[in-house]
């Protein structure tokens, strides 16, 4: 999320303006490159993250995504002793999906392939299935 100390300054300042707005629990939806990646990066600064993604595709995802977080904690490491970036801990944090009605999170972020029916589809699926209390 964060590439320096003053966007993430900025940020938290951002967000203590507006206490009710925190984000805790966050879902992606769609599991390419770039939603494992906002995955990988936000459980690394202690999210809890849900990932959703076709059902098929869950087993291969979760051995992706331990590679991906080894990789990330490896780079943080170098940077940063915090406990909140050990590997086990990282992947602790997120969790698999493949139904939209399972999502239980403050904010839901799309990352599907840029396709308008593709979105369309699923941002339909969000808005009927997920938490009248979430930020899509």
């Amino acid at each position: 999320f964060f590439n320096s100390d003053l966007s993430r300054n900025s940020a938290v300042a951002m967000l203590d303006k507006f206490p009710e707005a925190r984000v805790e629990k966050l879902a992606i939806a769609g599991a390419g490159t770039m939603g494992c990646g906002l995955a990988a990066v936000s459980a690394s600064h202690g999210l809890k993250v849900q990932l959703k993604t076709r059902e098929e595709k869950i087993s291969s995802l979760q051995e992706s995504m331990k590679q991906m977080i080894h990789r990330l904690a490896v780079q943080l490491r170098s940077v940063s002793e915090s406990d909140l970036q050990k590997p086990e801990l990282i992947e602790s944090r997120v969790s698999y999906v493949s139904e939209a009605e399972a999502l239980d999170s403050d904010m839901i972020i799309e990352c599907v392939i840029e396709d308008k029916s593709a979105k369309a589809a699923l941002l339909k699926e969000l808005s009927s299935a997920g938490s009248k209390n979430s930020i899509i």
